[in-house]
């Protein structure tokens, strides 16, 4: 009776399931594992530290890019303005190649000149003692222009323009054709070539700007029409 006893107890008793090992050190499933909150928290912060540092190197790609364009844009209005100066330039170079031969007609009908000594009789030595090249065909003649005051630039401007146009067209002719404010009707303008060659002239001798080369012209013409009226007043 003891035997079966014993071996009733042996039946009853549970049996460890095959293959199952008993861990304590492993949580269940259904215990939830602590959460660290310093770390998450440093990991945040270093997120937005992340952020912070892209958002400046943004606003620096930014502002390189903005430079980088306007220095395009500068450069390509210099290399306009370059393109046109190279266009003067090639004008300037024409116009010079033009005028050569009359400069070196004029240097070697000087130098016969000086070693005779004598008066040069020739045609185009003749044209050359008697004139005055201002520049692109236009000239005066030397006696002329040796009366004209070299010291004050404006009795310099006005007596030029004289010399050249004469009274009666300075006192009816205008600089640029326009109508004055206070005139009944506007006036034909200069010849606008020789206008710009005596200005150039002008500003390459005494070294002054162009309105001031103008305002002396304006006033010469003005000038000349109050004195034109008056010589024409009926008596």
């Amino acid at each position: 009776m003891a035997a079966v006893k014993q071996s009733c107890t042996q039946i009853n008793e549970p049996r460890p399931a095959v293959g199952v090992l008993k861990d304590s050190s492993v949580p269940s499933p259904s215990s939830p594992q602590p959460c660290k909150r310093s770390d998450m928290a440093e990991e945040i912060k270093e997120l937005k530290n992340e952020i912070k540092e892209l958002k400046e190197d943004l606003k620096y790609e930014r502002r390189f890019r903005i430079k980088a364009e306007r220095e395009l844009r500068e450069w390509k209005e210099m290399h306009a303005v370059v393109q046109e100066l190279k266009g003067t330039v090639g004008e300037i170079k024409m116009c010079i190649s033009k005028h050569k031969p009359d400069t070196l007609q004029t240097s070697s009908s000087q130098n016969i000149c000086s070693q005779t000594q004598e008066p040069c009789s020739a045609q185009g030595s003749k044209q050359v003692v008697d004139y005055i090249n201002l520049g692109e065909g236009v000239r005066i003649k030397r006696s002329q222009f040796d009366r004209i005051n070299t010291q004050d630039f404006k009795k310099f401007t006005s007596e030029l323009f004289l010399v050249t146009f004469g009274r009666e067209t300075l006192a009816t002719h205008s600089l640029n054709g326009r109508k004055a404010p206070n005139a009944e009707t506007s006036k034909e303008a200069l010849p606008a070539h020789t206008v710009s060659v005596l200005i150039d002239y002008i500003q390459k001798k005494f070294s002054v700007s162009l309105s001031d080369v103008k305002a002396v012209i304006r006033t010469k013409l003005n000038n000349e029409d109050k004195l034109f009226k008056k010589r024409n007043l009926p008596e």
